[in-house]
C-alpha cells in the first residue's frame, strides 16, 4: 500500500532530495526519491507514460540516452534519460536494456497486463534488493528501506561464510537472511496483477 511505500521512502529520503513520489495500482505501488540530474525542473517520477498505463522507477544515468532516442518514435516531453527510458521499454520490451551504455536498477510496470520487470545494469553498478513480507514482493535500491517495513534482521549464516571466507557476498545474497538482491545484468519479469 502507499503507506508502506512511503515509510520506505523516508528510510531513503538522503537518496532524492529534489522530490519524491508514490502511485498505487492495486497490488503494485511504486514510489521513487529523486536526485535530480538531467532535466532538473520538468520530470516528476515516478515517470508514468503518455497514455497513463506504464509506469517507471528507476536509479541510475544512461550515457547513450541521446543516441538511443533517434531510434525511438517521439515526441519527447523532457531531455530526461528517464523519459528515454520509459519510450524504449515500451517501444521495444525488455531487450531495449541491452541497448544501454549506463548504469541503472529500475523497475517496469504495465498497469494493463500487470507485468513488473525489474532489472539491473550488467556491470552491477546500481543495487536492487528484494524480499517478501507478507507474501508480497517489496524491493528497494537500499537494505534499509526494506528494513523499515520491520523485517527480520537475522544474519544469513550462508552469506556470512561467504563474507568471512572471501571478504564479499557475491551473487543474490545479502548478510541478511530473506533480503536477496538481483545479479548484475538480471532481469525479473513477473506479474502482479489483481485487486
Amino acid at each position: 500500500d502507499l503507506q508502506t511505500v512511503n515509510t520506505m521512502l523516508q528510510a531513503m529520503s538522503h537518496r532524492g532530495p529534489d522530490g519524491e513520489g508514490s502511485k498505487a495500482y492495486g497490488q503494485c505501488v511504486l514510489g521513487q526519491n529523486r536526485l535530480a540530474l538531467i532535466d532538473l525542473r520538468r520530470i516528476s517520477l515516478p515517470l508514468i507514460n503518455n497514455k497513463g498505463n506504464l509506469t517507471l522507477v528507476y536509479n541510475g544515468e544512461i550515457y547513450n540516452h541521446k543516441r538511443l532516442r533517434k531510434e525511438l518514435k517521439g515526441p519527447f516531453k523532457t531531455e530526461s534519460d528517464t523519459e528515454t527510458l520509459i519510450v524504449g521499454l515500451a517501444q521495444v520490451g525488455s531487450e531495449f536494456l541491452y541497448r544501454i551504455d549506463g548504469m541503472f536498477a529500475l523497475a517496469f510496470y504495465n498497469q494493463t497486463t500487470g507485468d513488473l520487470l525489474l532489472a539491473r545494469d550488467s556491470n552491477g553498478a546500481k543495487p536492487l534488493y528484494y524480499a517478501y513480507k507478507n507474501n508480497k514482493l517489496v524491493f528497494s535500491s537500499e537494505i534499509k528501506s526494506l528494513l523499515s517495513l520491520g523485517l527480520d534482521r537475522r544474519v544469513s549464516q550462508e552469506a556470512f561464510k561467504h563474507y568471512y571466507h572471501s571478504g564479499l557476498v557475491a551473487g543474490p545474497l545479502t548478510l541478511f537472511d530473506g533480503i536477496k538482491r538481483l545479479v548484475p545484468g538480471e532481469v525479473v519479469e513477473t506479474n502482479v496483477k489483481g485487486g
